[in-house]
């Protein structure tokens, strides 16, 4: 390794460390032996992967995970889509942990994970039924703060959804009339 190195002009130390590293039958390096610590390598560390505790973290994980859970079998839902929770549905099976077959109410079936599905309870799918047939309140924007936003410098002002009229600050209304 140090004549490979020295030929193609590379730092013979770098070449020994991936050997110094290595561990022996003991379990430690000959690198940690001496120094007392694990040297810092490209190659992975294997015994950082083979944790013997790995299951025990698992089924803890799961356990805490599934304290705030609550089953989904035969429940309304509504899923997550495009960044919103709108599509309702009824869960119809649990396919895996953790995931479940879907039923929307236009028919559809779709496979859906515990994360982007919300239950709901009884009262509230209840309020779902009876939200969607009545129709959405109009705002109620009075005519003088129509008048005042035709006066503004531009004649097409937008007007929000919430019937609150977009004013330009008056610093620029006094640049739009010279």
């Amino acid at each position: 390794m140090i004549q490979k190195s020295a030929k193609n002009s590379e730092d013979p130390h770098l070449a020994l460390l991936p050997d110094r590293a290595t561990p022996l039958e003991c379990g430690k390096s000959p690198a940690e032996l001496f120094f007392g610590h694990q040297l810092r390598t490209t190659l992975p560390n294997v015994r950082h992967y083979q944790n013997a505790n790995l299951k025990e973290r698992k089924r803890k994980t799961k356990r805490y995970y599934d304290k705030s859970v609550k089953p989904l079998k035969s429940s309304p839902v509504r899923l997550y889509s495009k960044g919103s929770w709108k599509q309702k549905g009824t869960v119809l099976e649990e396919v895996s942990p953790r995931s479940y077959n879907v039923q929307t109410d236009d028919g559809a079936i779709y496979r859906r994970n515990r994360r982007h599905l919300l239950h709901m309870g009884d009262a509230q799918a209840m309020n779902m039924t009876s939200e969607s047939t009545t129709p959405a309140p109009t705002p109620n924007v009075n005519q003088q703060d129509r008048t005042a936003a035709n006066d503004l410098c531009s004649s097409n002002t937008p007007i929000r959804t919430s019937g609150r009229v977009v004013k330009k600050p008056e610093r620029y209304i006094e640049i739009c009339q010279e």
